[in-house]
């Protein structure tokens, strides 16, 4: 609930400071105009992710894995150098592992393959600045929270004298998910669209897997999305009467 009191905030008082900038912009003349760099683009976003899961300790659980990633933005410009995004996004995350079963006197008994999958959909909330006003370079950084949608466990032994392969969906129980993005990336103007290319990094601060000999398990990722965003055509001029200058 927070979470979303803080984006409606923002979203809020963006949007506030979008409408004062334009009312009060002006040309050399005195007349109001609109500012052609204030208003939303709306666009969508898809790419791969490589996702693992961290201990407490900063290790990772296993071996990374790649995993779909798409979503919806909504963007707005404050100024030719800060811009707001807000996204709808779904996404798969987990990890690979291939580790040794023993028995109790240590014997070896079997090597034991697990996946795991968890789905979400987050709403990332990001600030943006360009790296110069007319680069197409820019930064990005904020934070999101996720909702578990879904989730899956995968358990193959080599050996089944060591157990019985078993997948397990609803396996994790842990159902949000609250963390920090940055990213940087390009854009690029094509007539009334916008195609850009980022680089994100997503890190979950809640604990999100507690399997035996894991007390603490937090998300990590590294997506690469190319985005495509509708932007109005260019505003003219508009001149408005004396009473409304």
């Amino acid at each position: 609930m927070r979470s979303f009191l803080l984006a409606s905030l923002l979203f809020t008082s963006s949007g506030l400071l979008a409408r004062e900038n334009t009312v009060h912009y002006k040309d050399s003349s005195g007349n109001r105009i609109y500012n052609e760099w204030l208003g939303m683009k709306t666009g969508f976003f898809v790419g791969p992710a490589m996702c693992n899961m961290w201990t407490s300790g900063n290790f990772p659980v296993g071996d990374f894995v790649w995993r779909p990633t798409v979503g919806l933005s909504f963007q707005l410009d404050l100024s030719k150098i800060w811009a707001m995004e807000y996204d709808i996004q779904i996404s798969s995350k987990g990890y690979t592992l291939t580790d040794s079963v023993n028995d109790v006197l240590g014997n070896f008994l079997s090597e034991r393959f697990t996946e795991t999958k968890c789905s979400y959909m987050s709403l990332p909330v990001l600030f943006k600045i360009n790296a110069r006003k007319k680069s197409g370079v820019y930064f990005s950084f904020g934070g999101f929270v996720a909702f578990q949608t879904a989730s899956k466990q995968s358990v193959i032994y080599q050996e089944s004298a060591a157990g019985g392969d078993y997948n397990e969906k609803g396996f994790n129980k842990f159902s949000s998910d609250v963390g920090l993005t940055s990213g940087i990336g390009s854009e690029i103007g094509l007539k009334n669209y916008q195609v850009g290319m980022e680089l994100r990094c997503d890190i979950g601060f809640l604990n999100v897997n507690a399997p035996a000999g894991y007390a603490y398990q937090h998300h990590i990722g590294f997506s690469l999305l190319i985005s495509v965003k509708y932007k109005k055509p260019k505003p003219v001029k508009v001149f408005k009467g004396v009473g409304d200058l």
